[in-house]
């Protein structure tokens, strides 16, 4: 067995996985505005310092891609980044492609950047500590695309990057990512994503490249995301796997898939078939990015200090989240299930000191009556449910009410009123 390979098992065995936190920067902060947090050097190092820290990281993580920024980081507590990662057991690792850029020749589609000078960047990654890398190439799929260029020039790519890190002493993940944007039908994802895995091995033999000594990062096969078809998880698992028998050699020792903007419940389910119908010798993992930051990011967000928030979780995903080494809760990252006025708080340790902040919805408003000796319809208090609302919305609700009346008695003074009071409280409330 070679030290890569060795390397390489590390990674991906004993039911582990690669968390992919190697966001650019301009990505990271794409996704820390949507959740209302300034992307700044600090509050990037914060979110992913609490992601390395966590308990979960020594059960369910092998490798964690960084980026440039990231692997130069120091921690609040003056460990290096890359120390704190490894001293969970896992592997630190590093993006080395410089984004994908338009292809010469064929605008429209991508070849992946960052061979200049990659030899010298390699030694340095080295020596901060990472033992293996990542290259990205991406491909679309349309009726024009993807064209034998744009398969030959990435191949060729990710082949003669993968044989400059195997010479550095690390191990290269190799990323082909047939895109889901686009109509295609699942059988034409299987048919291109075969095509071009065969030929980033092609080019990986011709470069003399360790084959075990790689790790393959590729999508599932999906149907695009503007098809009208869907396929069913168990259709993606027997795709998925059908694409991987007839094109990965045998020497490879294990695929990490990439969730490629699944969410997080579709890429764990699609994932966990695909091992339950496993008949291949390749380890079979997940190197996710958002499948498995995006809750955290979500939670830590309302309080950036604060790393002890907890996780709502519905019935139907309880059993999932608590069988999961991934997603099964802790006292620092509890979970919690709320259903017919009885609160469940698991990890069922946490019996005491629980503090419950929550929104209401409404009770259905009810008029009760009965009828009086006239005929005439009186209120019933006892029968009744009022309005459930903050005394800020009452006169809202009453100006509503005398506009909807207006209409009925089709009476325009009532509903010019009615109107010009509530454009009023609505000009109010924006100010």
């Amino acid at each position: 067995m070679s030290e890569l390979n060795k390397i390489a098992l590390k990674i991906i065995s004993n039911g582990k996985g690669i968390l992919a936190a190697d966001e650019s920067n301009g990505t990271m902060t794409k996704r820390l505005t949507a959740v209302n947090v300034n992307s700044t050097p600090e509050n990037r190092l914060l979110f992913r310092e609490i992601l390395f820290s966590s308990e979960c990281m020594k059960d369910c993580i092998g490798g964690v891609i960084l980026y440039d920024e990231t692997i130069n980081q120091t921690t609040s507590f003056g460990k290096s980044i890359p120390d704190l990662i490894s001293a969970s057991g896992a592997v630190p690792g590093i993006k080395v492609d410089t984004g994908a850029k338009e292809l010469a020749n064929s605008p429209e589609e991508k070849i992946t950047e960052g061979l200049d000078g990659l030899r010298d960047r390699l030694k340095k990654y080295y020596e901060l500590g990472a033992r293996f890398t990542k290259w990205r190439g991406v491909y679309s799929i349309s009726n024009k695309y993807p064209t034998r260029l744009a398969i030959n020039s990435n191949a060729h790519a990710l082949a003669r990057y993968s044989a400059l890190v195997q010479e550095s002493g690390m191990v290269p993940i190799v990323e082909p990512e047939v895109l889901m944007d686009g109509e295609h039908s699942s059988d034409v994802c299987l048919s291109k994503t075969s095509e071009i895995i065969k030929k980033c091995f092609e080019e990986l033999i011709l470069h003399k490249v360790d084959l075990s000594g790689i790790i393959l990062k590729p999508n599932m096969i999906l149907s695009g995301t503007q098809s009208k078809e869907k396929i069913p998880s168990e259709e993606v698992s027997n795709k998925t796997l059908e694409c991987l028998k007839n094109s990965v050699p045998s020497d490879v020792p294990g695929i990490a898939f990439l969730s490629g903007g699944q969410s997080e419940i579709e890429a764990t389910k699609n994932l966990n078939l695909i091992n339950r119908n496993n008949n291949t010798n390749f380890i079979m993992t997940y190197s996710y990015g958002r499948a498995l930051q995006q809750s955290a990011l979500r939670i830590w967000s309302k309080n950036v200090k604060d790393t002890e928030l907890t996780q709502y979780a519905q019935r139907n995903e309880l059993t999932q989240l608590l069988r999961s080494p991934l997603t099964q809760p802790t006292e620092t990252f509890p979970i919690f299930l709320y259903e017919n006025d009885n609160l469940f708080v698991y990890p069922t340790s946490i019996n005491s000191n629980i503090t419950i902040s929550y929104l209401k919805t409404p009770a259905d408003v009810v008029w009760g009556y009965g009828v009086g000796t006239l005929g005439q319809f009186e209120y019933n208090a006892g029968t009744s449910t009022n309005f459930e609302l903050s005394v800020s919305e009452q006169s809202n609700v009453i100006i509503r009410i005398l506009a909807y009346a207006g209409l009925i008695i089709q009476d325009p003074t009532i509903i010019s009123a009615a109107s010009q009071a509530v454009a009023a409280q609505d000009a109010n409330e924006k100010q």
